[in-house]
């Protein structure tokens, strides 16, 4: 949470703070799909409650590859087209290579 409330100070074009802007909001649209998973663990969903996870789940999936390729450009990787690229691209990556593959 730290990082969230530093990021109210950031100027809009300040190098890099793109794709901090848009962690955050990843985070905040993963905590809504986080709720939802509980509330469907709990109860079975409406239609409309069905829908609305479903799209929380659209939204966290974009967010998330949009969110890797500002990370990937600002650290100096050009001509990520897609969704795709983004994901091979980030798993082709040695830091994140070393992070998600030390995990136990």
């Amino acid at each position: 949470m730290e990082q969230c409330r530093t990021l109210k100070g950031l100027e809009m074009n300040t190098p890099g703070t793109h794709w901090q802007r848009r962690l955050h909001s990843f985070r905040k649209a993963l905590l809504q799909l986080d709720e939802a998973m509980e509330l469907m663990n709990r109860r079975p969903l409406s239609k409309l409650e069905r829908q609305g996870a479903l799209h929380e789940f659209e939204c966290s999936y974009e967010l998330g590859w949009n969110t890797l390729k500002d990370f990937l450009v600002w650290q100096g990787i050009e001509g990520i087209t897609g969704s795709r690229d983004t994901i091979r691209e980030a798993f082709s990556a040695t830091p994140f290579k070393v992070f998600y593959f030390s995990r136990p």
